[in-house]
C-alpha cells in the first residue's frame, strides 16, 4: 500500500507544481492583457474560454487515448502503444484542422452574432482570434503527447513543458504587447501570437523527448485514422457529458441561483473561484488514477484496481478537509481579495461553510467517475451523471423557489447531488472488479 501511494505521489506532484506555477503564471499575463484596453481585455476572455471549451469537448479522445495506451503498457504491446498514439494524434488533427478552417472562414459572422461584438471589442476580437485559429489544434495535439508522458510516469516533462512555454508566453507579452526595453507595442494580435507560438515550443520539447521511443510508420496512415475514428466514437460520450456538465448544467443552475438575488449569485461565484482551488487535488489524483487504472486493467492486477482509487480518495479527501479548514479561518479575508463590496462579502463569508460541506464527497465521485473511464464505462457514466444532475437541479429549484432556502438550498443539493454519484461511482465500480476481472482470473 505504501508503495502504491508513493507511486501515486511521484506521478502527481509534478502536475501538482505545474499548475501552481501554471496558475501564477496565467494570472499575470492576464494583468498584462487587461492593460492593453478594456475591449482587448473582453475579446480575450471571451475568445479564449470558447476555444479552452472547444478544446475540453474535443480533448475527451485524450481521456480514450489515456485507457488505449494504459492497457497497451499494461500488456507489454511496445507496437499497439505506438499504433494506439498515432491513431489518435491523426483524429486529433484532423479534428484541429477542421475546426481551423471554421476559425479562419467565420470568425467575424461567429463574433457579431453569436457574441453580439461591435466597434472596437469587435476589432480587438478578430486580431486576437487570426492566430488563436491555431490553438485548438495544437491543444488536442498536446492532449495525446500528455497522455502518453501520464501512462509512462513522465510527467516532468509535462511539468517541463508547460512551463517554459508559460515563462515564454509571459516573456513575449512583456516585452511586444507593453512595448517595454524599447520593443514595438505591438497590441492583442501579438497576444494571440505569443500563445500559439508558446504552444508551439512546448509541442516541440514533447516531439524531442519522444522522437526515439514513438516511430510513424507512413504505411499505416489510413489504418491510422480508422482506428482514430474509433476513438473518436468513443469518446462522444465523453463529449456529450462534457456539452451537458460544462455547459447545460451551468448554465440552468446559474439561472437557479441567479432567482435568488444578484448579491447571492455574486457571493456564490466568490465561493466558487475559492472552491476551485481545491478541488485542484481531485483532479490531479484523479488524472493519475485514470492512468495507472488503464494501466492496471491492461495487467489484469486486481489488487492495484482496488487500492489505488481508495488511496487517491484518501489523498484528496484529507488535503480537501486541511484546505477547507484553513478557508473558515480566513472565511472574513478571503473574499475581500476578489471584491469591494460589503454586502457580497458578507454572503460569502456567511455560506462558505456550507459549500464546503456540500462538497466533502466530491472526491469520492470525482476519483472513482475517474477509474471508471480507465475502464472505458463512459456510456454508463453519461446516463448517470446526466439523470443525477436533472434530479439534483429539481431540488435545488423546489429548495429555493418553493422553501427559500436561498444559498443554503444549492449547498444542499450539491451535497445530494455529489452523494449519490459517489454511492452510484462506487458501487458499479466494484460490481466491475468483481464481475470482469474477479471471475477473469478465475477462469
Amino acid at each position: 500500500m505504501k508503495n502504491k501511494r508513493l507511486e501515486l505521489n511521484k506521478f502527481a506532484f509534478p502536475l501538482m507544481v505545474n499548475f501552481i506555477l501554471s496558475y501564477i503564471l496565467e494570472l499575470s499575463d492576464i494583468a498584462i492583457v487587461a492593460r492593453v484596453s478594456t475591449p482587448a481585455f473582453n475579446a480575450v476572455n471571451l475568445i479564449s474560454s470558447t476555444l479552452y471549451t472547444v478544446s475540453g469537448v474535443l480533448g475527451a479522445t485524450a481521456i480514450i487515448i489515456n485507457t488505449k495506451l494504459g492497457e497497451k503498457l499494461g500488456q507489454g504491446d511496445e507496437k499497439g502503444l505506438n499504433y494506439e498514439f498515432f491513431s489518435s494524434l491523426a483524429i486529433n488533427i484532423f479534428m484541429g484542422i477542421l475546426f481551423l478552417l471554421l476559425m479562419l472562414l467565420g470568425k467575424t459572422y461567429f463574433l457579431k452574432i453569436f457574441y453580439n461584438l461591435s466597434g472596437e471589442t469587435l476589432e480587438q476580437g478578430i486580431l486576437f482570434s487570426y492566430p488563436m485559429s491555431f490553438c485548438v489544434l495544437l491543444q488536442l495535439c498536446l492532449f495525446t503527447f500528455g497522455a502518453y508522458f501520464r501512462i509512462s510516469n513522465m510527467t516532468k516533462w509535462i511539468l517541463i513543458g508547460s512551463t517554459v512555454s508559460s515563462v515564454l508566453n509571459l516573456g513575449l507579452d512583456y516585452l511586444f504587447v507593453l512595448g517595454k526595453f524599447g520593443f514595438p507595442k505591438l497590441g492583442i494580435t501579438m497576444v494571440g501570437f505569443s500563445t500559439v507560438f508558446s504552444m508551439f515550443v512546448n509541442l516541440l520539447i514533447y516531439i524531442f523527448v519522444l522522437k526515439n521511443k514513438l516511430k510513424l510508420k507512413f504505411e499505416l496512415l489510413k489504418s491510422y485514422f480508422i482506428n482514430g475514428f474509433n476513438h473518436f466514437k468513443l469518446a462522444f460520450p465523453i463529449m456529450i457529458q462534457e456539452i451537458f456538465d460544462g455547459t447545460i448544467f451551468v448554465i440552468i443552475f446559474n439561472m437557479i441561483v441567479i432567482r435568488i438575488g444578484n448579491n447571492e449569485f455574486a457571493g456564490y461565484s466568490i465561493i466558487t473561484n475559492l472552491i476551485m482551488f481545491l478541488f485542484t487535488f481531485k483532479h490531479i489524483y484523479g488524472s493519475a488514477t485514470l492512468s495507472l487504472i488503464s494501466i492496471s486493467s491492461g495487467e489484469k492486477n486486481i489488487r492495484n484496481l482496488i487500492d489505488y482509487p481508495k488511496i487517491s480518495v484518501k489523498i484528496t479527501t484529507v488535503l480537501f478537509i486541511f484546505g477547507s479548514a484553513l478557508f473558515f479561518i480566513f472565511r472574513e479575508y478571503l473574499p475581500k481579495l476578489i471584491t469591494d463590496d460589503i454586502l457580497v462579502q458578507n454572503i460569502a463569508t456567511k455560506f462558505l461553510i456550507f459549500f464546503l460541506i456540500a462538497n466533502i464527497c466530491s472526491s469520492y465521485s470525482y476519483i472513482y467517475k475517474c477509474a471508471l473511464q480507465g475502464l472505458n464505462k463512459n456510456m454508463f457514466l453519461l446516463k448517470t451523471t446526466a439523470g443525477v444532475n436533472i434530479l439534483s437541479l429539481i431540488l435545488m429549484l423546489i429548495l429555493t423557489q418553493v422553501f427559500d432556502l436561498s444559498l443554503f438550498g444549492v449547498a444542499f443539493a450539491q451535497f445530494v447531488n455529489e452523494f449519490i454519484l459517489s454511492v452510484i461511482f462506487l458501487k458499479y465500480y466494484r460490481y466491475i472488479i468483481n464481475d470482469e476481472f474477479y471471475n477473469l482470473t478465475k477462469e
